[in-house]
């Protein structure tokens, strides 16, 4: 399984900018492959004047700064991706060996419904899971 985990550690949004950071976790099955802090400036040079002497909006410099953030880290999980290749894979063989049959019928569920754009590996992993089930539920 694959998750994202994330936390704000510090947001101050100010009428003249604002800072934001963010811890990120990406985890695959036990493994994290990685655990980074990311940061982002309100940069007010991109706003109209006229709208600046007005005062921006707390929300809009803080959606700014998340949209921000939000492209690093999309850069990260992209330069990430070759690590997440097998997550499926390596999830299937954890809730076999763990002896957990739902766990392993929701696997099994995903790659039912992605058949057509399996791997190899992914394909033998299907196999795998359909003798398990069919021993598990007779």
């Amino acid at each position: 399984m694959v998750q994202v985990t994330g936390a704000v550690v510090a947001c101050a949004p100010t009428k003249t900018g604002g800072d934001l950071a963010l811890q990120v976790q990406l985890r695959s099955g036990d493994r994290v492959l990685f655990d980074q802090r990311f940061a982002a400036t309100f940069d007010p040079s991109t706003v109209p004047k006229d709208e600046l002497q007005d005062g921006l909006a707390p929300r809009r410099v803080v959606m700014d700064l998340l949209g921000a953030v939000a492209k690093e880290v999309s850069q990260k999980v992209k330069a990430s991706s070759g690590e997440l290749g097998g997550w499926r894979v390596a999830e299937a063989k954890a809730k076999m060996a763990a002896n957990d049959a739902e766990g392993a019928a929701r696997v099994y569920a995903g790659l039912v419904q992605a058949k057509d754009a399996l791997g190899t590996e992914e394909r033998a992993t299907l196999e795998m899971l359909t003798r398990y089930l069919n021993n598990r539920f007779r």
